[in-house]
């Protein structure tokens, strides 16, 4: 390294690889280096720090971002999830309400069933009581009433039979409940009139469809099985 001094050159080179400077111009060097060991630092340090906090603040924004994103979809997903469970409670008290509806209408409907049964139960014991006397089944004949009860009756006998039909129906029913006194005494009424001349031709001749039932029905029902009902179904077929 050379120092200028006045434009000329103040040193030269010596042996060993030495350089010989002037002693002022070695202070003042001297000097300089010592301000730069002292300020330096200050500058680089002031710009490092001012660096290190942009970051940090930078850093700590973000994370204030990231966090006020991950507030709002936490408050999106609690809304949500208060909205779904509000609507399954709402689900849950509609299914609970329905199945009460539900139960209600088959206590309901079984006690009108029940009630129908036992009408129609008493109505056509009373029917089959009459039709013992050969005067009022003519009288139905001649009224033209017979063709109605025999339409009833077939539709009754055809309910039966699809009741028997059932793989898990068992046939062991009460001889003593409505639905099979009903029955018992629709197919004594239609024995009644078939033992009756003019009650079989008609029988014979306008009633193809109960008696095509009544053989469905027979061919049902199994040996042993509601035997006096049996008896009354198959007379009207043996006349």
């Amino acid at each position: 390294m050379a120092a200028l001094s006045g434009g000329k050159k103040t040193s030269q080179k010596a042996k060993g690889g030495f350089i010989r400077v002037r002693k002022r111009d070695l202070e003042k060097l001297t000097t300089e280096v010592m301000q730069l060991r002292e300020f330096l630092p200050r500058v680089v340090n002031g710009d490092l720090m001012e660096m290190l906090h942009k970051a940090r603040a930078a850093q700590t924004m973000k994370e204030q971002i990231v966090k006020e994103q991950m507030r709002q979809e936490c408050l999106h997903l609690q809304s949500r999830l208060d909205a779904v469970q509000t609507e399954s409670q709402k689900e849950k008290e509609e299914k609970l309400l329905l199945r009460e509806q539900l139960w209600q209408s088959r206590v309901e409907l079984q006690q009108q069933a029940d009630f129908c049964s036992g009408l129609g139960s008493a109505a056509c014991s009373l029917l089959w009581s009459c039709s013992a006397k050969e005067d009022t089944v003519s009288l139905w004949l001649a009224d033209g009433k017979l063709q109605a009860f025999l339409a009833v009756a077939a539709q009754t006998l055809e309910s039966f039979v699809t009741s028997l039909d059932e793989e898990e129906k068992s046939q062991t029913e009460d001889y003593n409940s409505h639905e099979h006194q009903f029955v018992l005494a629709v197919a004594g009424t239609i024995t009644n009139v078939a033992a009756v001349t003019q009650g079989r031709d008609f029988l014979s001749s306008s009633a193809h469809v109960l008696l095509d039932t009544l053989m469905k029905l027979l061919k049902l029902m199994k040996p042993g099985v509601f035997p006096r009902l049996k008896v009354y179904v198959d007379q009207p077929l043996c006349h």
